[in-house]
């Protein structure tokens, strides 16, 4: 009696799998913490994992043959593990895949996909083409109850479906993770269109689409000619239709996928193992500022930059840990609450699209009784006067970008966006205020760059005479570039970045300098550094001043 008592009670835990590799769990057995489930072939894992520097953890499914973990499905996106060792990933004895947090056993996931009295031959497997499927038996060709290609994330496998089966009441498609220590679901998705076109759509939020694949002719899609015939398949859309899907072979020898990025971007990845990293075949849509709302609301896309979004003068990110993990969809703020009736408007010193939702100040006929109308309503966010018509918004500015290089400032409708009358230069003695911002742009720009370069030669000089005077080799220590008079005390990261950002102001091209937006952010520790190359006059002034060879980067 006492050891069937034993036997009932110690049951989950009889149940967990051995230590052997395997790539299955059957009825009622539980897959422990710290092991994987791998599939036959090797090529994909599914176990606990925590993204980036993350402390939460996820069961997820990755490619085991690539170097650099990448995950292709999550289950608990929304809903993390605090602690692995305290998890419980199950396939319970009523065929329903289930994860707990132990001891409350409280549940984070389910597959929702339960039955009364499944058969006792019931298993969960781990596919080597990445699909995780819950079916009757073991063999390939019985009945499936469950299966993560029927709910992806944001990866999109080779023989994985993306579309409709009404029948089964399935709605497959990808979106986004919020960034990239974050799998919980955001605002971009990618949908087999609804209204009965065969063709993918890039959705925000759901409902607003910023690019389509166009319809696809039973060889290619419309907008996408480089995806020759062979390179998908599936049954052609057609309205009222019970299944409805693409499929997709990967015609490239090795490791490939779709991802719908963090940014809003859908990109095709193929794995090359000889430089140890992800190969970019295409990025749609191509300008990653024609995703609507990639750069929140009164963030600036500008596609000239390294980083592609910014934000004007007077804002700063709402969010600043989310836009170093590359998600800007939460936007800017303004440094200074807003003081109606006691505000004023800063010019944006770019060129950029008009964004929609504006509407026609009646009666203002110039760029004064424009921002007049606009300061004495206090709903008024920003305007912008074209000589024939006053425009004002109201509420956010959503979906702001630059218009390319060749439509610049000159003679382009220009936004002013509405701030605090702190963050309002004064009037310039011979300029109205709204030119001397332009003008202050670019001599500031002009002035950083040359102090930029000023640094850089005072600094390389002071570890040169260091190394004459007290022959140390001193190679990066930047803490012998402080005067003595500080003894040293100085954050050593602030002013490693400091350095980096001024070497990277005076490279040889024009093309590598940041711009005064990225340098702004760099500067605040919004956005990495990294390594510059060492520019050839400071390479020749090493050089002249002790005849030694320097490396390529500083």
């Amino acid at each position: 009696m006492l050891i069937l008592v034993f036997l009932l009670f110690s049951s989950v835990d009889l149940r967990q799998i051995s230590g052997a590799t395997t790539d299955t769990l059957t009825l009622g057995q539980s897959l422990p913490w710290n092991e994987t489930l791998v599939s036959k072939g090797g090529n994909f894992e599914l176990g606990l994992f925590s993204p980036g520097k993350s402390k939460k953890h996820y069961i997820g499914i990755w490619f085991r043959k690539v170097s650099k973990q990448t995950v292709v499905w999550v289950a608990n996106r929304d809903r993390p593990i605090l602690e692995p060792s305290a998890s419980r990933f199950t396939l319970s004895d009523r065929g329903e895949l289930l994860l707990h947090a132990t001891p409350s056993n409280t549940l984070l996931w389910s597959s929702n996909a339960s039955s009364p009295s499944p058969p006792r031959t019931t298993v969960a497997t781990l596919q080597d083409d990445g699909n995780l499927v819950v079916r009757s038996n073991a063999s390939a060709s019985s009945s499936v109850a469950w299966q993560s290609f029927d709910h992806p994330t944001d990866t999109w496998l080779p023989g994985a479906r993306l579309g409709y089966d009404r029948a089964r009441g399935v709605h497959s498609f990808l979106t986004s993770w919020t960034d990239s220590e974050n799998p919980a679901p955001a605002t971009f998705s990618m949908e087999i269109d609804q209204r009965g076109q065969a063709k993918f759509d890039l959705l925000a939020g759901g409902t607003h689409q910023y690019w389509t694949t166009g319809v696809w002719d039973g060889e290619v899609f419309e907008n996408v000619p480089e995806m020759r015939s062979g390179y998908f398949d599936g049954v052609p859309y057609a309205p009222n239709a019970s299944v409805n899907f693409f499929s997709y072979k990967n015609r490239v020898p090795g490791i490939g996928n779709f991802v719908l990025e963090v940014n809003g971007q859908m990109q095709r990845r193929q794995w090359s193992p000889e430089a140890g990293k992800w190969i970019l075949f295409c990025s749609e849509p191509h300008d990653g500022c024609d995703v609507y709302g990639s750069c929140g609301p009164f963030g600036v896309c500008r596609n000239t930059s390294s980083a592609m979004c910014e934000c004007p003068a007077a804002f700063a990110p709402r969010s600043r840990g989310e836009w170093k993990l590359g998600n800007t969809a939460s936007g800017c703020v303004r440094r200074t609450k807003l003081d109606c009736p006691n505000d004023g408007f800063l010019k944006l010193p770019y060129a950029v699209e008009l964004p929609g939702g504006s509407a026609e100040a009646a009666g203002a006929r110039s760029d004064k009784t424009c921002a007049l109308s606009c300061l004495r309503d206090c709903s008024c966010t920003a305007y912008a006067y074209d000589a024939a018509k006053c425009l004002v918004w109201k509420g956010e500015l959503v979906n702001l970008k630059t218009l390319p290089g060749d439509q610049g400032i000159a003679g382009a409708v220009v936004l002013h966006v509405r701030v605090a009358a702190s963050e309002v230069p004064p009037p310039a003695a011979h300029h109205s205020w709204r030119k001397s911002m332009v003008i202050i742009s670019s001599s500031v720009s002009a002035v950083v760059l040359l102090l930029a370069g000023l640094i850089i030669v005072v600094a390389v000089a002071v570890v040169l005479r260091k190394r004459r005077g007290k022959g140390k080799a001193a190679r990066g220590d930047v803490v012998g570039l402080l005067d003595e008079k500080i003894d040293g005390d100085a954050n050593v990261k602030e002013l490693e970045r400091v350095c980096k950002v001024a070497c990277w102001c005076i490279q040889d091209e024009e093309g590598d300098r940041p711009t005064m937006g990225l340098v702004v952010q760099q500067l605040e520790g919004v956005v990495d550094v990294g390594l510059p190359p060492i520019p050839s006059r400071l390479h020749m002034l090493a050089m002249m001043n002790n005849g030694s060879k320097l490396d390529t980067a500083v």
